[in-house]
């Protein structure tokens, strides 16, 4: 079963933050794949958009970054 943050930050919900935010689906998707640093702000439209915390939307990118980094 996903856990809370799967079900909200998942790439299922992509176009959702989007579209709730203004920002690409593209860079929306980079941030929560740990590919890209977001700004301030940006971080905080993703993580209120998805329903989440700062803090969680922040671990949850460090875990994809840790995986891609253990891949390297």
């Amino acid at each position: 079963m996903d856990t809370l943050e799967e079900q909200r930050l998942g790439p299922g919900n992509f176009g959702r933050i989007a579209r709730r935010t203004g920002i690409s689906k593209n860079h929306v998707s980079r941030v929560l794949r740990g590919l890209r640093e977001p700004s301030f702000d940006v971080a905080a439209d993703i993580a209120s958009a998805a329903g989440v915390t700062m803090e969680t939307l922040h671990e949850w990118t460090l875990r994809f970054r840790k995986r891609r980094i253990a891949k390297d």
